[in-house]
């Protein structure tokens, strides 16, 4: 496997390159490892009203706290005081009755059953729908890869053409973009990057919410906006170039058969890869790879300081 890359930290190709941890790697997950650990201790210790060490120590003394707790970890998690209390089913139910009044029909509590519930806010959402002045919550979660795409990817052109939609929306006066991406296809977020731009240039103000990953690609679509918020814990920038041209000579000696290329290029096609053809190609990828991100970096730089600039 042929491996070319972009920057110490950006270590998505040694699952190809590696066959362990490299200190670069290491040294970038413990940071964030930690970062998001903090953020969570720090938060739970203020809503249970409890030192950060104390979730520290439940961490560090799982194994002595379990047996003590004669292998419940529900009693575990008690002691430790994460939870209030241990309740089963028919007591919390009773105690909801307690709250909501008795459903004797039903034998349990008062209550509404959840598509009940969501065709109630529909209907709501459809009577109030006239209103002349509204905020557009568009979400992008998922890889982000070129074309259109289903729910699960986020597709340039499917997501292009809903910011398109909000840009000439006239109801629309501003635009929220909910990222939850690992990345993806650079060419496939520069599309989208284009119409957050063009939306910021209508004078639609333009909001990234960032969830708790907007890394590589999900960065870069949001830095047109005019406010990128990030959670303490989120996952974002990361921005890299990398290729991956895999070797074939295992294959072709697997088969018996011997690969004869011919072409009228000075650069070998990706079948050839044994011998000084396989020295040829890869100098010839080298070559190409160091060019493209002689072009790429500089202005994936410039894009993000003029978006950035607002």
């Amino acid at each position: 496997m042929n491996v070319f890359r972009v920057g110490q930290y950006k270590s998505a190709v040694e699952t190809f390159s590696r066959n362990d941890m490299s200190p670069a790697e290491r040294e970038e997950s413990l940071v964030w490892l930690n970062t998001v650990w903090g953020t969570y201790k720090s938060d739970v210790a203020t809503a249970r009203e409890f030192d950060a060490s104390v979730l520290q120590a439940y961490a560090d003394q799982a194994p002595d706290a379990l047996r003590r707790a004669g292998g419940d970890p529900a009693k575990m998690a008690l002691e430790a005081r994460l939870v209030t209390s241990l309740k089963g089913r028919f007591e919390v139910e009773q105690r909801l009755a307690q709250i909501t009044g008795p459903d004797e029909d039903a034998h349990s509590f008062v209550g509404v059953d959840l598509d009940s519930y969501l065709a109630n806010i529909d209907s709501q959402q459809a009577l109030s729908s006239g209103s002349r002045r509204k905020i557009g919550v568009i979400v992008a979660s998922g890889e982000i890869v070129p074309g259109e795409q289903p729910p699960g990817m986020v597709g340039s052109d499917t997501l292009a053409a809903q910011l398109r939609e909000a840009n000439f929306d006239e109801s629309v006066k501003a635009v929220v973009l909910r990222i939850d991406s690992p990345g993806g296809s650079v060419f496939a977020s520069e599309v989208i990057r284009r119409e957050v731009q063009a939306l910021r240039e209508a004078g639609k103000p333009v909001v990234a919410s960032m969830s708790s990953l907007a890394a590589s690609g999900g960065y870069y679509i949001a830095m047109d906006a005019d406010r990128i918020i990030a959670s303490p814990a989120t996952l974002t920038g990361s921005i890299g170039v990398l290729a991956i041209v895999p070797l074939s000579s295992a294959r072709w000696s697997e088969s018996e058969c011997t690969p004869t290329v011919s072409a009228r290029r000075r650069c070998p096609a990706s079948c050839g890869s044994t011998g000084r053809w396989a020295t040829r190609r890869r100098t010839c990828c080298s070559r190409a790879f160091s060019a493209h991100t002689t072009i790429s970096l500089p202005r994936f730089k410039g894009a993000q300081a003029t978006g950035r600039s607002h």
